[in-house]
């Protein structure tokens, strides 16, 4: 149990330990081969990598009737033993069972022990059904004496249980009907999926300072993990959803399919209906940051050389002022820019950074009468010595974006998303250097 350990350590989850000498040429193989005959079943093993105590490690499992499966060890000392979770399905109980009745048909004197050394084995059949059952009373009690949301571990995939939204689904029903629905689900979420990609996850800070985990969706068919918010893309628009706001406005959608409390699949949507539930959500519709090129001229502005020495003297690490934008229209805070110096024999990029105000209106920086600009404030990163030159020189942009005029221009002009990220690619190149 991961999400709420001190809540459900409460509760007594019933499991088993099995364990039996495998010593004295006992074929392990042959045992599982019979228990799969027995089961007319192909009995799957993962390998785990063993302990320096141990020989091998496995889970062993059932396809389309496993929830846990079971987790076998062989000790450097003999020892082989089967751990039962305590969520174990009745297959993976079936399993447990099966090896262990045809490891004493294989060595009939063999003495297989539950839980102690003092505790031998009922392999009865009516012994199989009831812990069977004692996995039933788990589940129960998960759902009937506990109040918070929890996640299993499952062979593929988590399981959250929660168990409001589990009675919610069967408000009239009996308590053993939540119970067997909820092994139903768990069992259906480990193996009714396998061909549905897993949406990424994302621990996201946000600019607001808010931290979360996110699952990043677009129009593809895909398994959402547990998370507290879902983030959409749809032509490079993005909007972030609370997972219970995201679960509201799905109810009802035939391509979204809630699997338990905390995780959904979603089916490819017809680009109408995909386009239609994005615009439909009630969310705040996410730009991405633009990238601005501004110019900065030392032998005529406002900011001189002298001004630059001393805000790298006093703030090496980088510095905060503010700057004219000419295309001013579209930029926001958040948005990202690139400073190149013109004017003289030292022209190139000399820093770049980002805006930390929405565009403002200011007088002139000439100092023209009447006339008025608009202004951003930024903070300045990884900035050129004053009196050094840049490694992104003029010529070297030009060479490698000629689409822009490096010479002449306005300061703050908006770059295409092609070019902007040929800038970035040229900067990380110098930065990687440095």
């Amino acid at each position: 149990m991961d999400n709420n350990e001190s809540k459900t350590s409460e509760l007594l989850m019933y499991a088993n330990a099995y364990c039996f000498d495998a010593t004295n040429g006992f074929d392990i193989n042959k045992m599982i081969k019979g228990a799969a005959k027995v089961l007319d079943a192909a009995i799957m093993c993962a390998e785990h990598d063993p302990d320096e105590e141990e020989i091998a490690k496995t889970t062993m499992y059932i396809k389309g009737g496993s929830t846990q499966g079971i987790e076998t060890i062989l000790l450097k000392s003999g020892a082989f033993t089967i751990n039962l979770p305590y969520l174990a399905s009745r297959t993976d109980v079936a399993l447990a069972f099966a090896l262990m009745r045809e490891a004493k048909k294989m060595k009939p004197d063999l003495v297989i022990y539950d839980g102690d050394d003092k505790t031998f084995t009922d392999l009865s059949e009516d012994n199989e059904v009831d812990t069977y059952y004692y996995r039933l009373d788990n589940m129960s009690k998960l759902i009937e004496q506990q109040d918070n949301h929890i996640g299993v571990n499952g062979l593929m995939h988590e399981f959250h249980i929660y168990p409001e939204y589990i009675k919610a689904q069967m408000p009239d029903a009996e308590p053993q009907d939540w119970t067997y629905k909820a092994f139903d689900d768990f069992i259906a979420i480990q193996w009714n999926y396998e061909d549905y990609e897993m949406f990424s996850r994302a621990e996201v800070a946000a600019p607001n300072g808010e931290e979360f985990v996110g699952r990043i969706l677009s129009n593809h068919k895909g398994f959402a993990g547990v998370c507290e918010k879902v983030i959409l893309y749809n032509n490079k628009e993005t909007k972030i959803v609370d997972i219970d706001d995201f679960f509201e406005a799905t109810k009802d959608n035939k391509y979204v399919k809630r699997l338990d409390y905390a995780q959904f699949v979603i089916d490819k949507m017809p680009e109408q209906e995909w386009q239609k539930f994005f615009d439909g959500l009630n969310a705040e519709l996410i730009r991405l940051p633009k990238t601005y090129l501004l110019r900065w001229n030392p032998t005529i502005s406002s900011f001189k050389l002298e001004h630059y020495r001393q805000a790298m003297a006093d703030r090496p690490d980088g510095f905060a002022f503010d700057w004219s934008v000419y295309e001013w229209e579209e930029a926001h805070e958040g948005d990202r820019y690139y400073m190149l110096r013109t004017g003289d024999d030292k022209a190139g990029i000399v820093f770049h950074g980002v805006f930390t105000s929405e565009p403002y209106e200011g007088e002139d920086w000439a100092g023209q009468k009447g006339k008025t600009r608009r202004y951003m404030d930024m903070d300045c990163y990884d900035c050129v010595p004053a009196d050094e030159q840049s490694p992104l020189t003029i010529e070297l942009l030009e060479k490698t974006i000629p689409n822009i005029d490096w010479r002449k221009g306005h300061s703050g002009i908006l770059l295409s998303e092609e070019d902007a990220e040929k800038l970035d690619e040229l900067w990380e190149k110098l930065m990687q250097k440095n």
